[in-house]
């Protein structure tokens, strides 16, 4: 079927398969190209099919219906030849015959889409991204031989970086611990960080720890079950994230571009993806447009097809801008390259999980994780360091936009 269609591209946009075009002068002089030219005359023989869960026939309501259908159509029709891709990553691991570009792009290209997990993984390889933070069953990583899928855990682990906690400690000393009434351990705590004395440069901790006890003072309704329920995706945006991430970027230099906006790097590379959350960073004259360093989207609750709808879009968003670092700063040698990741959030109700992409080689982009974080909902949360623990990660995911010391 892939073969008799992918002329006309299913009469679907083509932004899944982006082109690593505006990187590949930086990588001329680092890697072998002799097999260059012969995968993208492979890729041209590939199409990615974007199906769209609602209307496909491998939608799971009537999987065991489609799968019988399938099984009679198959026996009259000839088999589809295997597709192989051969990259030019030029990246291996014990137990793998092929790079894990090859790997990735030969297993999306021979892979079917039933739901938005399998279009995430499938897209994922069809642009040469693995991403290290899923085993689940369909996963990339839990299709990869046993030695190979270790041995790309060993190499790819989560950055650890240090962040200092001495004046998150500071906050939580003036909590009321040994308070158990509700609201006098609100009340009595804000007083307390009202008039402390605790060198906080630009308010920012302060400001954190007062608004979030104040939400639970004066609006414990948001905190309750039913209320959360209830709530809308804007609601949680307003209610909860956007003044903590307004007040955690503060004097940063990146400010925070809200509201389904698309950037002229998307626009160009034609995907017009609107983002809930851009961070941009505006303050370099050097720079001709206003550069997308990361990106988040919003749900109201978790589920794995909004889930992977949302990331989908966020890693392929940052992919498009993490290319247009790449090119902004030409003096960059390959080491620098794998230290410039770009952060990209999926937001679920009151939780965050945060994740980092950086190119790893020549058209091998990797997915890590990053951290993840959690508004306090109770008192008792509150108590066990709910609010140091958020401002934690908060700090965490800030220092991966520091790119200052990527300049040349």
């Amino acid at each position: 079927w892939l073969e008799n269609n992918y002329k006309d591209n299913n009469g679907l946009p083509r932004f899944f398969i982006l082109s690593n075009r505006s990187v590949e002068e930086f990588w001329d002089g680092l890697l072998d190209h002799e097999n260059r030219q012969h995968s993208l005359n492979d890729y041209q023989k590939i199409k990615f099919i974007n199906s769209d869960p609602s209307s496909s026939q491998f939608k799971p309501s009537i999987a065991q219906k489609s799968k019988r259908k399938q099984s009679s159509d198959h026996s009259s029709q000839p088999s589809r030849q295997r597709i192989t891709v051969n990259e030019v990553d030029g990246f291996f691991v014990p137990g793998l015959c092929s790079s894990i570009g090859s790997f990735i792009g030969t297993l999306a290209s021979n892979s079917q889409i039933f739901d938005r997990k399998s279009r995430y993984f499938v897209t994922l390889g069809m642009n040469g991204i693995l991403d290290m933070t899923d085993t689940t069953t369909g996963s990339q990583l839990s299709q990869l031989p046993e030695e190979a899928s270790q041995a790309c855990q060993n190499k790819f682990v989560p950055i650890q970086k240090v962040v200092n906690l001495d004046i998150f400690q500071k906050y939580e000393d003036l909590l009321l611990l040994n308070e158990n009434d509700y609201r006098k351990f609100l009340k009595k705590s804000l007083n307390r960080i009202k008039y402390s004395n605790i060198h906080d440069q630009y308010d920012i901790v302060r400001d954190v720890y007062q608004h979030i006890l104040k939400v639970h003072l004066y609006s414990p309704e948001l905190f309750t079950e039913k209320t959360r329920g209830f709530l809308s995706e804007q609601d949680y945006i307003i209610k909860f994230w956007g003044y903590l991430i307004e007040t955690v970027f503060r004097s940063s230099g990146v400010i925070a571009h809200w509201g389904d906006t698309i950037s002229s790097y998307s626009i160009e590379n034609g995907t017009l993806a609107k983002m809930d959350l851009r961070l941009i960073i505006l303050s370099d004259d050097s720079l001709k447009e206003a550069l997308d360093v990361g990106n988040a989207e919003f749900a109201k609750k978790e589920t794995d097809s909004k889930y992977y709808k949302y990331l989908l879009k966020a890693v392929i968003s940052s992919k498009i801008h993490l290319n247009e670092l790449v090119k902004d700063f030409p003096g960059m040698t390959q080491e620098k390259v794998k230290n410039l990741q770009t952060p990209l959030c999926v937001v679920t109700g009151t939780t965050c999980y945060a994740y980092g992409l950086y190119l790893e080689s020549r058209n091998l982009y990797i997915i890590k994780d990053v951290c993840s974080m959690s508004i306090p909902l109770s008192l008792k949360e509150i108590k066990e360091e709910g609010i140091s623990k958020l401002l934690k990660e908060f700090t965490y995911l800030g220092s991966f936009l520091e790119y200052k010391g990527y300049d040349p």
